[in-house]
């Protein structure tokens, strides 16, 4: 009797293993990896591309990247700074320091992040219509003069659509969602369909670049990732999710060209490598035919165990990026118009990274001809004993001019 118990309790154990197992599948298939503000989707939610991407032979054997600049164009080495951050004199202080003792040249500095906040009382009248204004940096026109006579290179970045402030001012231009029985609004998202939202995101970046910004770059310019569940995008104008991010950028871009500024678009890392838009809009070949740089997030700690024959990519930083990188080039071929400035991690999740990892990660960049970098720390926080000491390259007036 008592063996008999004994069967049917190690039964009982065994079927609620495997529903617990189903249920985390289920979980990481729909998840994407949250992680500061900065969201990178886990190439988990693609199992196709995550089981070629095991199979494949990898080299590290490559010729480098051949492009169609000057071989002395300005290369970007930057920083991401959050606007708290660079509304403090005493840490821009240090960074400032950074910049005139080593290789940093640049920095990003958040004109609107993703809570939908601007980092500065903006002009714009929605702006202050939805209440988006903030004051973390209090003179946003001292801050760039200061910058500028330093000779460091600024990047200003504008979360596109995810956008919590607009989308809940504003719900007629909040992202449709169904569920295939009914529809509603996310009022985290902004829809990338609705001109308007274009209209409020350029008026942003017109304002950064008279300020005095050399450059935009959106992020989050694409649609939330909702995997293969039964939660999906509602279609509108006939538009699918590619053509709707591709016809934001090449508005954006005709926009803004009066100021001969560069416009440069953050991709999913996920992006050098699949072969659809990943259910969020974002194609390589496509964007890169609209942009001027194109910034795919390589975090190896956001890669799913196994990608590129790598037991754990987030414990091989060079040779996650340099896979990653080394597909992209491959499929976009040699000359090609846009330049490739990858984002880097500079943070910790279960690997501790240091001055090595933050080296090997620009080393596999520069092994494949890819000359610009820029780290990304959620807090702003960085491993500054990784940066060779100054190269004196600093910014020498106009970046766009450095194409042949």
């Amino acid at each position: 009797m008592g063996k008999r118990y004994t069967v049917i309790i190690m039964l009982v154990i065994i079927s609620l293993i495997v529903i617990l197992g189903n249920v985390s599948a289920t979980y990481k298939y729909n998840r994407e990896i949250k992680y500061c503000g900065k969201i990178q989707l886990s190439v988990i939610n693609f199992p196709l591309i995550n089981e070629e991407f095991k199979s494949k032979e990898y080299s590290l054997k490559f010729n480098k990247l051949k492009l169609p600049i000057k071989k002395d164009f300005f290369k970007v080495k930057g920083l991401y700074i959050t606007g708290w951050v660079a509304g403090l004199d005493d840490k821009m202080n240090e960074f400032i320091e950074l910049v005139k003792k080593t290789e940093i040249n640049a920095f990003v500095v958040d004109i609107k992040d993703s809570t939908g906040t601007v980092s500065y009382l903006s002009s714009v009248p929605e702006a202050s219509q939805i209440k988006a204004n903030r004051k973390k940096i209090k003179n946003i026109s001292a801050l760039i003069t200061r910058l500028k006579k330093e000779n460091i290179y600024l990047i200003g970045r504008i979360v596109a659509f995810k956008d919590p402030v607009l989308a809940r001012a504003k719900r007629d231009r909040a992202l449709l969602l169904t569920n295939g029985e009914k529809t509603w609004r996310d009022l985290n998202w902004i829809s990338p369909y609705q001109k308007e939202n274009w209209d409020y995101l350029v008026k942003l970046a017109r304002e950064a670049l008279e300020l005095g910004f050399d450059e935009i770059q959106y992020d989050y310019v694409r649609f939330p990732a909702l995997g293969n569940g039964t939660i999906q995008v509602v279609q509108q104008r006939e538009m699918s999710k590619e053509k709707a991010i591709i016809s934001f950028l090449n508005y954006a871009k005709s926009e803004l060209a009066e100021y001969n500024a560069p416009i440069s678009a953050d991709v999913f890392g996920a992006v050098t490598f699949a072969k659809d838009d990943l259910g969020i809009g974002q194609k390589l070949e496509t964007i890169s035919e609209v942009v001027d740089i194109i910034s795919p997030m390589i975090y190896p700690s956001h890669y799913a165990n196994g990608v590129f024959n790598l037991p754990i990519p987030e414990a091989a930083p060079y040779e996650t990026v340099y896979y990653s990188m080394k597909n992209a080039i491959n499929r976009l071929g040699e000359n090609h118009r846009v330049r490739f400035r990858p984002w880097l991690q500079d943070f910790s999740l279960k690997y501790y990274y240091d001055v090595s990892e933050v080296r090997e990660q620009i080393k596999a960049l520069y092994d494949l001809g890819i000359e610009e970098w820029l780290l990304w720390n959620p807090k702003s926080r960085y491993t500054k004993e990784a940066f060779l000491p100054d190269t004196e390259e600093l910014f020498p007036g106009s970046y766009m001019e450095t194409y042949q």
